[in-house]
């Protein structure tokens, strides 16, 4: 039992590492920064997805998987931060401190807003529409939860 529970919670850490190394491939500004709200936030500003002509009117789907890798990363750090998931198994037991956020996890409410318009514009310039309601919802979500950790 104990060792199922222990590949679960690692999963998050390899979860959080796989989405960045993705995230980071499409990114056309390349950062060195830790994984942190500062550098989803960079994936959020800076990430394009490459031009495929064979995409056609479906090519708003791929924004849609876009926004669900950079919620999957969200709410993977925020796990691995919460749970202390960078600290050795044998130190989290019983572990009752509050989480250890960094300094690049304080993001500001411009921050986000510049961000948000800046994959936007870039989504609709891409589909060469408005983006469908169901990528507008998602992202919304995302940009709401990104400006509640600010007030945080």
């Amino acid at each position: 039992m104990k060792r199922d529970l222990a590949l679960t919670v690692q999963s998050r850490l390899l979860q959080c590492k796989v989405i960045e190394l993705l995230l980071n491939h499409t990114c056309t500004d390349k950062i060195e920064l830790p994984m942190s709200r500062s550098l989803l936030l960079h994936f959020v500003q800076s990430t394009m997805l490459p031009s495929d002509p064979t995409d056609g009117e479906e090519k708003w789907k791929k924004w849609n998987e876009l926004v669900q890798l950079l919620w999957m990363l969200l709410l993977s750090y925020e796990d691995v931060t919460v749970g202390h998931l960078r600290r050795p198994v044998t130190q989290r037991a019983g572990y009752s401190h509050p989480p250890i956020w960094t300094v690049n996890d304080d993001i500001t409410r411009f921050a986000v807003q510049e961000a948000a318009e800046s994959f936007l514009s870039r989504a609709s310039a891409d589909i060469g529409d408005v983006l469908p309601p169901q990528v507008l919802e998602s992202f919304s979500y995302l940009k709401d939860h990104l400006l509640f950790v600010c007030q945080h």
